[in-house]
């Protein structure tokens, strides 16, 4: 069992392998913003890109939908929303 974060996450546990689905999961998010350059889209709870709230990944997970958040869907959901600048020395 994954127990990081068990009392923040209000008990909630996960078994080694619903832990690495919500891992895989959560680094998509994360990958979102490197390779993409999405930002988060806050409230939009269908969005991968909408922060996990209080480290709950299972309720977070059950309720994105690609259908109801795609790609382009708002500013935030964009490719590009984000610029990184970059000073060389």
């Amino acid at each position: 069992m994954m127990r990081c974060g068990k009392k923040t996450r209000e008990g909630e546990q996960y078994s080694s392998e619903e832990a690495a689905r919500l891992a895989g999961i959560a680094a998509s998010h994360e990958l979102g913003h490197q390779l993409l350059h999405l930002l988060h889209p806050f409230g939009q709870k269908h969005c991968l890109m909408n922060p996990v709230p209080m480290f709950a990944y299972r309720a977070w997970a059950k309720q994105l939908s690609a259908k109801d958040c795609a790609l382009g869907s708002s500013k935030e959901m964009t490719p590009g929303a984000h610029r990184f600048h970059y000073e060389q020395p």
